[in-house]
């Protein structure tokens, strides 16, 4: 007696383990594929995040959260002093370097001289670029120092200032022209 197998049309004998493979290994396949493409657009993304001079992280900042109590009592100490900060920013020409300079006064409103005054300023658009300067006294409360600032805008200028073991600190926002 002879056997005759009926295939349906098309079919090939090797087709019924591929359709078992689809069946079998399909949706874990897809699974790691959409894992794949998420993981590499998240990395895409942070490559485009930081090459964008715009974005920026504050420097120490975990360390700054873990010493809030101590920022806390410098708020405290700068209230107890009483002093206060104005600042002006002056952009750089080309060839020239720009110019920051500060005021400090007392509780008073008289002039503080004798201070070591040093600033760290950043435009609001570019903060990942920070500029430092210590500044020289130029006399009646004013000290001031070169800035290589070429940026017109808002700048924040944090604003540092010791004389003897008193301690101030001021964040200031100048317009830059």
């Amino acid at each position: 007696m002879t056997t005759t197998t009926v295939r349906p049309t098309g079919a090939h004998p090797g087709d019924q383990g591929q359709a078992s493979f689809a069946r079998r290994y399909g949706w874990p396949i897809g699974v790691a594929m959409a894992l794949l493409l998420s993981a590499g657009a998240n990395i895409l993304v942070m490559f485009i995040a930081k090459a964008d001079p715009a974005f920026a992280v504050e420097p120490d900042y975990y360390q700054k959260a873990v010493t809030w109590d101590a920022t806390m009592a410098q708020a405290r100490t700068n209230a107890s002093l009483g002093w206060a900060a104005s600042g002006a920013l002056t952009l750089a020409a080309p060839g020239t370097p720009g110019r920051v300079s500060v005021s400090l006064v007392g509780a008073g409103g008289t002039p503080l001289t004798d201070a070591i005054v040093s600033v760290e300023a950043m435009h609001n658009a570019r903060a990942s670029q920070r500029y430092e300067a210590v500044l020289t006294a130029v006399g009646a409360g004013r000290y001031a120092a070169a800035l290589d600032a070429h940026r017109p805008g808002e700048w924040e200028v944090r604003v540092r200032a010791t004389r003897g073991d008193e301690r101030f600190t001021q964040s200031l926002r100048i317009q830059a022209r």
